[in-house]
């Protein structure tokens, strides 16, 4: 199935711009009267008609709604992005897949990385939403630094920070799937000492991912994959 994203649906018509734009009339070769199916990354599927089609622009009129997802998670991770940046997209697109919130990359004393393309990135969220038909695009913010991360007043207010240094609690332990949590994973060389009694200060919980040493994107999918099975083993209840 070929889906389609556009961050312009109303009730009875979709806008697809730019990329997605192209990829519909260049590279597929679709014509005006063929059906497509479009998402608003909110959770939405529809069933759509092509009305108008340029490369720059696709209207899309006749919109039945398809399927409607309940939101699969309620997680948002900070994290350092990796040095090797080819191991955070690998974070990116596979978080996305097993569903997450939002994403907030973080600068810490150990980073080696300080700059992203937030383009690229969110093309590849983009990308892994469609491709596993996960309908929530999550939000992806603003590189920041970690002073000024732990000062935001929109990050969750059940936070929880992982580290190597042996924490006693597992996160599947103490996570609240009923509310929003984040979790914060640090660079390869992980928080500094100061970093962690600064997050104590603030009531960040520390946690443990297991009994492994886990490279940073690794502990990244751990604690998403972690959180979906504690939300899923809920909703089974």
């Amino acid at each position: 199935m070929q889906i389609f994203y556009s961050e312009k649906i109303n009730e009875n018509e979709a806008l697809l711009t730019a990329d997605e734009a192209g990829h519909c009339s260049r590279v597929l070769r679709k014509r005006v009267g063929d059906a497509i199916y479009v998402t608003d990354g909110k959770g939405k599927l529809y069933i759509s008609t092509i009305a108008e089609l340029s490369k720059k622009e696709v209207v899309l009129h006749d919109l039945v709604l398809e399927e409607s997802q309940a939101e699969v998670s309620n997680l948002t991770i900070a994290i350092a992005p990796t040095k090797n940046i080819a191991r955070f997209e690998w974070f990116l697109e596979k978080a996305t897949e097993i569903g997450i919130k939002a994403i907030i990359p973080i600068i810490t004393k150990r980073s080696e990385r300080k700059i992203i393309k937030l383009e690229r990135c969110q093309k590849i969220l983009l990308s892994a939403m469609k491709q596993s038909k996960n309908l929530y695009l999550p939000e992806l913010h603003d590189l920041v630094k970690f002073d000024q991360f732990l000062n935001l007043d929109s990050i969750p207010r059940k936070r929880y920070i992982a580290h190597c240094m042996e924490p006693e609690k597992h996160l599947s332990v103490i996570y609240n799937a009923t509310e929003e949590g984040i979790v914060m994973i640090g660079p390869e060389g992980d928080f500094t000492a100061d970093e962690l009694d600064l997050c104590k200060q603030n009531e960040w919980q520390e946690v443990s991912l297991g009994p492994s040493r886990l490279r940073t994107e690794t502990a990244g999918i751990v604690a998403t994959h972690t959180v979906s099975m504690v939300k899923q083993g809920l909703a089974l209840k």
